[in-house]
């Protein structure tokens, strides 16, 4: 029996076959398009040695990063290529430390703490280790959100933290107040009851009770110098005493005006004095030393412990 449905015309297709075609032919548009939208990253073997870090993160538009992006709109596309580009320029340039830090907050000056939390993590870290490189602390802990707070802070800081105090007059950070009776005032109202003239009283004292402690020592020393240099001077009818001038003491300390107890007191006193800021530098020290290593031979030879 014949089919009687008759076949479609040549050139002519059903509404079945064109809906099927419609459908294939919407599909492939769409495909297109998305592989169109979809961004091209650059892998290592595309990069530069320093900017293997950004691959698979910057599109090759990152080398046209010279221009300022939109803060409001940009992608995270557009704010890694715009890092990368200037973090190539900064290598390249074989930028440092101050010169860095400087260049760094001037570029980004414009930018918000959102657009520093909108780029990627890899990219962020690039710019945070050339940073820290170079002597500048970007702070914050780990994590992406302080890698991206620390950036933005070191801009912060340099644009406004250090203008400010370049403003500030410098007089202002150690300006005191004092009441009638000279006692100081602190910003929050509290007076210490320490007065200058206290204060220089104290320092006269100090000062005082040294010079005494080491005009004692001096007179001691100089004291059994005398006597020392007076026995090593041949005497008339005598023959030279060169050769015992290292060893001579006197018989007691009390024939040339010292007691035992004035010698163990300056010791004492000059042990105080001398400190280990002090002791081995200066021409205090020197001036003095000499003198006291006399002294305290002195002493040895007559028992007596320095």
């Amino acid at each position: 029996m014949a089919d009687p449905t008759p076949p479609p015309p040549p050139g002519r297709a059903t509404s079945s076959s064109a809906q099927t075609a419609a459908a294939a032919t919407s599909g492939s548009a769409t495909q297109g398009a998305a592989s169109q939208d979809a961004p091209e990253y650059l892998t290592k073997d595309m990069l530069p040695v320093h900017m293997i870090r950004f691959a698979d993160h910057i599109t090759a538009d990152w080398i046209r990063g010279r221009n300022d992006i939109d803060t409001t709109s940009a992608t995270m596309t557009q704010i890694d290529n715009k890092i990368a580009y200037q973090y190539a320029l900064y290598v390249e340039l074989s930028m440092k430390f101050e010169g860095l830090r400087r260049t760094f907050c001037e570029d980004f000056e414009y930018w918000t703490l959102e657009m520093w939390m909108r780029a990627s993590t890899r990219t962020r870290q690039a710019m945070r280790d050339l940073l820290t490189d170079n002597a500048i602390h970007v702070g914050g802990g780990p994590g992406r959100n302080s890698i991206a707070v620390g950036l933005h802070n070191v801009v912060a800081q340099y644009m406004h933290g250090d203008s400010q105090q370049e403003e500030e007059p410098q007089e202002s950070k150690s300006k005191m107040h004092f009441n009638e009776q000279g006692d100081l005032v602190t910003d929050d109202g509290n007076e210490r009851k320490t007065s200058f003239q206290q204060d220089l009283e104290s320092q006269q004292e100090k000062l005082a009770g040294m010079t005494a402690k080491l005009e004692a020592a001096l007179d001691i020393t100089a004291k059994l110098e005398a006597a020392h240099l007076d026995n090593s001077n041949p005497k008339q009818g005598s023959s030279s005493k060169t050769s015992e001038i290292s060893t001579w003491m006197p018989s007691s300390f009390e024939a040339i005006g010292i007691s035992e107890d004035q010698i163990r007191r300056c010791i004492s006193d000059i042990g105080k004095l001398y400190k280990d800021s002090d002791k081995y530098s200066g021409e205090r020290y020197h001036f003095m030393s000499r003198k006291f290593e006399t002294f305290k031979d002195r002493c040895r030879r007559l028992s007596i412990p320095p």
